[in-house]
């Protein structure tokens, strides 16, 4: 924390677990249970803004990691898909797969490439709207097309999940067993 001309404040201890800006009257006060602080607060935000621990399980310390690890899955999915027509071509190989498993396959490469397109587009008018504040009002079109999509596009968490029995339970290789299943955990 520093002060307005960007100088590191000094606070001192004025009571147990409340300490007083040396060069101000600001107050920061935690509150210890079993021997961590669970709680903070400073300042005039201390009546109505606080900060508790984070649990584990909302820890943005391994959901951020995941969420871009999800977001790669989905694209690397995607991409495998020209990817591996052309390859098919070039090498005159005709596609392998065939029936169920084949619908399953193609619908969850529509719904990867889907959800990758939806979700780069909310970060890139998340992004726009925070960096911008005038243009909110002009995006809120991109908004609404966005809300409307969206739950269309992350339903199709029902593909990559039947996908994934479908091919748990055919006779593909384990790389495709395991891809199946990246790509299900991924979609949460």
């Amino acid at each position: 924390m520093t002060s307005p001309s960007n100088i590191p404040r000094k606070w001192r201890e004025i009571a147990p677990f409340v300490w007083r800006d040396e060069g101000g009257k600001d107050l920061l006060s935690g509150r210890v249970e079993g021997g961590q602080v669970t709680r903070f607060s400073f300042g005039e935000v201390s009546p109505f803004e606080m900060y508790d621990r984070t649990v584990w399980w909302k820890s943005p310390a391994w959901l951020l990691p995941l969420l871009i690890a999800g977001l790669i899955a989905l694209s690397l999915n995607g991409l495998a898909w020209p990817v591996s027509a052309l390859t098919r071509r070039h090498y005159g190989v005709s596609y392998g797969l065939n029936g169920d498993e084949a619908t399953a396959h193609r619908l969850v490469r529509i719904a990867c490439v889907t959800a990758a397109v939806v979700f780069l587009c909310w970060m890139a008018l998340i992004f726009t709207m925070v960096s911008a504040l005038d243009l909110i009002s002009k995006l809120a079109g991109w908004v609404v097309l966005l809300r409307i999509l969206s739950p269309f596009v992350f339903l199709g968490v029902r593909h990559r999940v039947v996908e994934c029995v479908v091919v748990l339970r055919g006779q593909r290789r384990w790389f495709a067993k395991l891809w199946a299943v990246v790509l299900a955990a991924s979609s949460w």
